[in-house]
């Protein structure tokens, strides 16, 4: 039985992968551990530090690199990029959540990853109260590449109420609630590494979903199950969001213009994004790596 160190951040990973602790027996697995170990996985480029910490004490330990990101307007050149550049590099694995992140890295680095598609946390949601209010939610971090200017502006123009949410401007319980009463989702961002997880919140609460067309991971989670925008032309932008300004009685069916389907959304969300799919993916990967 070999012992796996988890480095994670202490968000929504962190409930997800003690679920994984659970249920994987044939290894020892470890979370957020000084103890010493044959394999560490390190969860995000964030954790870098904790990583580098670890490996002082335990040289030996195998390394595997979950990739989340490769954004283009990001500085590949300052010491924080090169440093997790030289950790890929000498990764034994490297695991992404999409294909397309996965062939980012090939064409900057020429690296090869495996695509371990992440896990949605259902728990926090499935006593929310969903109801159907007048108003548009974007939510996210507040950087410049997910246009949080275009969703202002736009739901402005239009007199549609709005909700710009961050993770410091409410609580959780906070954002639940709104998110749960909002009418419907959008995501403006010019780059996303894959669905996003304000639309996997969406999607399971069954709200329509507005996300850019530039969004290649967007694209391979949702298919065509939620409505897309063409990411370059702000008047076409708004004119999507208005057409999903529709009545509430519209949501049962009648005369709205979505042109995703929220039901086969969230079917597509608990079908390939569930924690144990993810589990025992997770689990042939370790297995293929130690039979290598």
């Amino acid at each position: 039985m070999s012992v796996i160190n988890f480095l994670t951040p202490e968000n929504w990973l962190m409930e997800g992968l003690k679920k994984v602790q659970e249920n994987i027996k044939e290894h020892n697995i470890l979370i957020n551990s000084k103890a010493r170990s044959d394999l560490i996985v390190c969860w995000s480029d964030s954790q870098m530090p904790k990583l580098n910490e670890y490996l002082m004490i335990n040289r030996k330990a195998k390394v595997i690199n979950y990739l989340w990101d490769l954004y283009s307007f990001q500085d590949y050149e300052n010491d924080h990029w090169k440093a997790y550049k030289f950790l890929l590099e000498a990764s034994t694995d490297i695991w992404t959540p999409t294909y397309d992140v996965s062939q980012d890295l090939k064409q900057r680095w020429d690296l090869h990853s495996y695509v371990l598609p992440c896990f949605f946390p259902t728990e926090e949601w499935q006593d929310v109260k969903i109801t159907t209010g007048d108003y548009a939610v974007q939510a996210s971090r507040r950087d410049d590449y997910k246009r949080f200017d275009w969703f202002e502006k736009a739901c402005k123009e239009l007199k549609i109420p709005f909700y710009s949410c961050h993770p410091d401007k409410y609580s959780r319980e906070e954002y639940k609630k709104i998110l749960a009463g909002c009418k419907f989702l959008v995501v403006s961002s010019l780059e996303e590494s894959q669905g996003t997880m304000s639309a996997m919140e969406a999607a399971y609460l069954g709200k329509p979903i507005l996300m850019s067309d530039c969004i290649e991971g967007g694209k391979e989670i949702w298919g065509n199950e939620i409505q897309y925008f063409k990411w370059d032309n702000y008047e076409r932008y708004k004119e999507a969001i208005e057409s999903l300004n529709f009545k509430p009685l519209d949501f049962l069916g009648a005369n709205t213009n979505y042109s995703g389907n929220t039901e086969r959304a969230r079917e597509r969300l608990l079908k390939n994004h569930n924690l144990d799919l993810f589990t025992e993916n997770l689990r042939i990967r370790l297995k293929q790596l130690n039979e290598a």
